[in-house]
């Protein structure tokens, strides 16, 4: 059978169950013509994890699917501000960095694994401790993850940004030029690049699980534009989006190997490095608005503190409870 087939078949099922369960027919039918029209615009990256749905079987969603892909995180949180799409989850990190009048809403939280972002240095650097990178050129995207954990970092050895010699980068160009010899210090997450630091030689100095406020703090929430609030479908779309994916986390649980298989081959790196820097935690849960707000307020004042800002933003604004009730409990 078809997805198209299949999708036709499931929904012809529901029409009859939900007729039957007392609902006019009128209704059901509108609902369905409702959804049929929805284009779903989503944040899309390399590997994400909605590109599992096929396999995880959740592919026959009765709206559309429009994936739009986009870079680093900071690009991705832009183009929600700008109306580039509708739904995304968004690293909590770059809503620091929003407008004050974003149209942009958040509910929920989903932590990051703190073992998938690293520090290296270069062998010879006379780089023993976190410390010793005092007055060294550090490698980092800025307005991400690894920003948030280059603060910590200096937090924790009693150093600010003046004491060290910043050099923002994207990932991969943090990479390319630690592989140079342009740095002496970068910070890396997951798979390409930190998979190119260690084969040229990068030796890991520690991990982002060793800063208790980065490995916390870091994560991302389900974000929204504020228009797609005002559509009744769009909203029914969303959640089911939703439920979709939280399936699919559970399904690449039990199918790991096979999700790194694939990783690897997007990557060009092996399997079990992709095992190695997992970003996303096991039995992943969305947490409650409450978490996320509480751990958002602590990223937007590690950046105040690390003089990455120059005022506290109102991250309050961002927070909307009817997008979190559209989050499904199961």
């Amino acid at each position: 059978m078809t997805s198209a087939s299949r999708r036709s078949f499931l929904w012809k099922a529901f029409v009859v169950s939900a007729v039957g369960c007392g609902f006019p027919l009128a209704r059901v039918l509108a609902k369905s013509d409702d959804l049929a029209r929805v284009v779903l615009r989503i944040a899309n990256a390399k590997g994400s994890d909605e590109t599992f749905f096929s396999q995880a079987g959740v592919d026959d969603t009765p709206y559309q699917i429009r994936p739009v892909r986009l870079g680093q995180a900071s690009l991705s949180a832009e183009a929600l501000n700008a109306g580039a799409y509708d739904f995304a989850l968004q690293s909590n990190i770059s809503s620091v960095f929003l407008p004050a009048q974003t149209p942009i809403r958040l509910a929920g939280f989903i932590g990051f694994r703190g073992e998938a972002f690293k520090l290296y240095v270069r062998k010879g650097a006379g780089i023993d401790t976190p410390g010793q990178i005092k007055g060294k050129r550090v490698a980092f995207m800025r307005g991400g993850p690894l920003h948030l954990m280059l603060l910590e970092v200096l937090k924790q050895e009693k150093l600010t940004l003046a004491d060290i010699r910043p050099v923002a980068l994207s990932a991969q160009d943090s990479a390319s030029a630690f592989i140079s010899g342009d740095v002496d210090v970068v910070l890396a997450g997951m798979y390409a690049p930190s998979y190119q630091i260690e084969q040229s030689g990068g030796e890991l100095l520690v991990g982002g699980e060793h800063f208790p406020g980065f490995a916390n703090n870091n994560g991302y929430a389900v974000a929204v534009h504020r228009q797609v609030l005002t559509d009744p479908a769009k909203k029914q779309a969303v959640s089911d989006y939703i439920k979709r994916l939280k399936e699919t986390w559970s399904w690449l649980d039990q199918h790991e190997d096979l999700w790194a298989a694939e990783l690897g081959r997007l990557f060009g790196v092996p399997a079990q490095f992709i095992l190695k820097h997992r970003p996303r935690p096991y039995q992943t849960e969305i947490l409650a608005s409450s978490d996320g707000r509480s751990r958002l307020d602590y990223v937007a004042r590690s950046f105040l503190d690390g003089g990455a800002i120059p005022a506290l933003p109102d991250t309050s604004r961002l927070w909307d409870d009817e997008l979190e009730s559209l989050i499904p409990a199961t």
